[in-house]
């Protein structure tokens, strides 16, 4: 091919593409003067879907399911409003309060739905996670997420109710630590929001309760590490404790977990010594008892009657008077 066939073809590869750029702006300035896409789904009442599920409710929850997924994700790449998703949501609640993997979706899928979230958003997470807690209480992931919520993005116009929402965060954030599964580093966590209001004993309760029931020793360095902020002794105390807890568990149970261990306590002798369950107190009341009966069968000494008027008695004196 010839230099000048070569250049040709440039020059023509460069006229199509700023025709195309031209054109292509042209019509984003066009479609910027339409109209927004409205999407509407229809929707049943939450009483309504209970009774038109015929007794198949599960069924049509997982219908109802599947219908917001699509709609959430058609309305959030495209333009819509996502303005009926608490209502899908809803209705799969209604239909089946156990659907468990659509509480913490629609916890984070309800904020941030405009750009920036909202303070109503945040209450529209917080209202399905309050569902969630009931419905699964021995999860964590729920708690920690209200209680992150809770404490960090609610917010009040007065400083009363701004310290209760942190007060509900860091108590929720401390029942999720106690939860099956649930990460280790909750307990830092925990303790760092009570510093944050104050509450410096109960950070210390908290990480010393914590302390002695993991059996984790990276999170047990990370906790006294934290404790020894706050009380640089009790933190060496807490060790020795909880050293010593691992080594009787250690012999005495090692084949189940620290906090089930210490839910049963060390393992009972073989033999019951009775002797170690005499007691020197009177547990029925056999001794009040006695006492009381023998002060009864005690006879009682005879009254004392005055001497008849001018009757010498032994204890008279004769030269008296």
């Amino acid at each position: 091919m010839s230099r000048s066939r070569i250049a040709i073809a440039l020059v023509l590869a460069a006229l199509l593409w700023g025709g195309a750029r031209s054109l292509g702006g042209t019509a984003d300035r066009d479609r910027s003067s339409w109209p927004k896409t409205a999407t509407t789904v229809m929707v049943p009442p939450p009483e309504v879907a209970r009774f038109a599920s015929l007794g198949y409710r599960e069924l049509l929850a997982d219908i109802t399911w599947a219908r917001t997924l699509v709609y959430f994700g058609s309305n959030w790449a495209g333009e819509g409003d996502l303005s009926q998703l608490e209502q899908l949501l809803d209705v799969i609640v209604a239909l089946d309060p156990r659907f468990k993997p659509m509480y913490e979706w629609a916890a984070y899928a309800v904020v941030f739905k405009h750009g920036t979230a909202t303070q109503a958003e945040y209450r529209s997470s917080l209202h399905y996670l309050e569902r969630a807690m009931k419905e699964f209480p021995d999860d964590y992931t729920y708690f920690w997420i209200a209680g992150s919520r809770y404490y960090w993005d609610l917010d009040a116009p007065d400083e009363k109710t701004r310290h209760e929402y942190r007060e509900r965060g860091a108590a929720l954030i401390e029942e999720a630590m106690r939860k099956p599964n649930a990460p280790p580093d909750l307990a830092t966590t925990a303790a760092n929001m009570r510093s944050r209001l104050g509450q410096h004993q109960r950070a210390i309760e908290s990480l010393r309760q914590m302390v002695m029931i993991t059996d984790n020793d990276e999170a047990r360095e990370k906790m006294l590490e934290r404790l020894r902020v706050e009380s640089p002794d009790l933190a060496d105390e807490v060790e020795r404790a909880a050293d010593d807890l691992t080594l009787e568990w250690q012999k005495n149970m090692p084949s189940v977990p620290l906090d089930f261990y210490i839910l049963l306590g060390p393992r009972p002798p073989a033999v019951i010594d009775f002797r170690q369950l005499a007691t020197p107190h009177d547990l029925f009341g056999a001794e009040e008892d006695s006492e009381m009966s023998a002060a009864e069968s005690e006879p009682s000494p005879p009254p004392a009657t005055p001497s008849p008027a001018g009757e010498e008695t032994p204890d008279s004196d004769p030269d008296s008077g």
